[in-house]
Parts: C-alpha cells; structure tokens; sequence
C-alpha cells in the first residue's frame, strides 16, 4: 500500500523539485515562476448565436472573449455560453437570455439579468467571498452554492442563497425553491423533474471546472512540459490521476503537501488546483446523492404500486366470495 501510495505521488513530487532547481538554473527568476494571473472575466463560447457588447455595440462571437466592467451577454434561440469571473464562478447562460456585468470585483461581483434563464456555479477559488444576480423581479445572493436563475424563480441544489423578491426575504438552503406561481411567491422543495434537470447541470458544471482546472496547467506550458520530460510521465497519466481524484479516491490535498512543503514559496496555481479538484469532487457527490433520492423515491412508487395491487386483488377476491355466497344462496332456495 505504502509504495503504491508513494508511485502514485511521484510524479507530483518531482515537478515540485522541478518548480525550485530546474527552471531556476535556466535563468527564470522566482518572481516570473510563481507569478500567476487570474483573468477577471472570460467568456466560453459554446454554440448557436452568442453576442457580446464591450460597450460599442452588440457584436456576434463564435470564440472565448475577454469581457470587462458593464460588458454585456445575450443568447439567441439557439445560443448558449459560459461566463466565467475570476476562475471562480460559472454561469451557463441558457438560449434567448440577455446578461451584463455590474460590478467587477474579484470579492463580490455582480450579474443583472434582463431575460431568460442561468445556471450558477460559485466557489471560493480566487478568494470570492460573495456573489449577486439582479433580476426584473428577484436578486439573489449566494456564498458557495449551486443555483438556476430564470425571471420567475430561484432553484439552488446546494448551499445556501438569499433571494429578495418583491420585500420578501427568502434563505434558500439545498433542494428549496422559491418560484412565483398564480401571481405569488411561494417557497418549495425542487420536484423530482427539477432535481433531473439539475443533475445535468451538474454534470455540466463538472465539465467547464476540469477545463479550469486543465487551464491553470496550461498556463505554465514551459514549465509542465519540462517536467514531463524529466519525469518521464504523459498526459495520460496526468488524466488517470485526476480521475482518481475526481471520484473520490484520493485526497489531493494529501498528494500535494508534498510539493508544497518543498516550495520557497505558496504557488497560486497549485492552490487553484487543489481547490478545483476538492470542488469536482463535491459535484460528484451531490450527483450522487441526487441519483439516491431518484432511486429512493422511484422504489417508493413500486412499492407503493405493488401495495395498490395487492388491495385491488384482494377486493377482486372478495367481490368472487361475494357472488360465490349468492350463487349458493340462490341455489338452497
């Protein structure tokens, strides 16, 4: 166990040593090793018509585009797009949705959405503290969670949002709603059709943080490569490893102390990589849990069915003794 344990890590070790002597003695200064960027607003483009308002008008874009400060995002029919602000939280901006940025500060920014619908995905990998979507109708404000966003609800799959609508103050915690429905606002639980759909949001969101997560890599290209090199390893097993991370079987925070201790000092990319993965493997688990309650209530509605049968054979047994009586009654007179 202990030298498995010890060749799973290896790799990790070495480009640790690697960050300290080998680039070190090509010239490169610490100040250019450890440095790090973390990019304030970046929209992924997906598919369909997606548009893009940098404050000379809406243009159409078919590729990532920086975004900054009142930068405005609308979808067509068939558009869909990611914004991602400070590498810490994704917005799938959904078909026909119309979104700006309102306030761009890596603690606490701000979202306005005129029309159509979000999916939100916050964490805290770059230091957020807080996060606010403005609506016509609603504004919500979360502290690491999952949540939709559309002009007539809030739906949150896990932790906590705050959501003011119309001089009411609803907390929203995992699985609750709160949605206008015959011209009011009520608060509810998330139906089981809701929690499918966001299961598959989820899943989504799994997708665009490992691209993060592979982006933090690419950013130190030069470096990475060098290390392959040397240590003789291949994406493949890079990928290997993150999947073993991903899925809950191994501890990256365990993985990496290793390198961290050997560093002069703390490298933001690395930190950005443990938080990446530690916040993949909470997606995975809140899947999990989702796909338990499906089984769960799909097994109570067999249960349920078989109970219904077994009342409806034993009224059809009687309703047979019932004639069977008369028969015999009929009979003797």
């Amino acid at each position: 166990m202990i030298k498995n344990k010890f060749a799973k890590s290896k790799v990790l070790l070495i480009i640790g040593i690697i960050l300290i002597v080998v680039l070190a003695t090509a010239g490169i200064g610490l100040f250019v090793l450890f440095s790090d960027t973390t990019l304030p607003a970046v929209l992924k483009y997906e598919s369909g018509e997606v548009y893009v308002d940098n404050g000379k008008g809406y243009n159409q874009v078919s590729s990532d585009t920086n975004l900054k400060l009142n930068s405005k995002v609308k979808t067509g029919a068939d558009g869909a797009a990611t914004l991602v602000l400070f590498e810490s939280s994704i917005t799938d901006v959904e078909p026909n949705t119309e979104i700006s940025i309102e306030k761009l500060v890596q603690e606490s920014p701000k979202l306005k959405q005129t029309s159509g619908t979000t999916w939100n995905k916050f964490t805290s990998l770059s230091g957020m503290e807080s996060m606010e979507i403005e609506t016509p109708s609603t504004v919500a404000t979360v502290r690491g969670t999952g949540y939709e966003v559309s002009m007539d609800g809030v739906k949150v799959s896990d932790g906590t949002v705050e959501v003011r609508a119309e001089g009411e103050t609803y907390t929203l915690n995992e699985e609750d709603a709160v949605v206008k429905e015959k011209g009011k606002w009520q608060k509810r639980k998330l139906t089981q059709e809701e929690m499918e759909k966001m299961k598959k949001k989820l899943q989504k969101s799994i997708e665009t943080l490992k691209q993060l997560r592979l982006a933090q890599i690419e950013k130190h290209k030069t470096l990475y490569e060098k290390a392959k090199q040397i240590a003789n390893f291949t994406d493949e097993k890079r990928d290997r490893y993150f999947n073993q991370v991903d899925s809950g079987k191994r501890d990256p925070d365990q993985d990496f102390a290793m390198i961290k201790d050997r560093l002069p000092i703390k490298h933001p990319a690395l930190e950005k990589i443990i938080a990446i993965s530690k916040a993949i493997q909470k997606e995975n688990k809140k899947i999990e849990k989702l796909e338990s309650i499906k089984n769960k209530v799909a097994e109570s509605e067999t249960d349920l069915t078989s109970e219904e049968d077994l009342k409806d054979e034993e009224a059809l047994n009687n309703q047979i003794d019932d004639e069977t009586i008369d028969s015999d009654a009929r009979n003797l007179i």
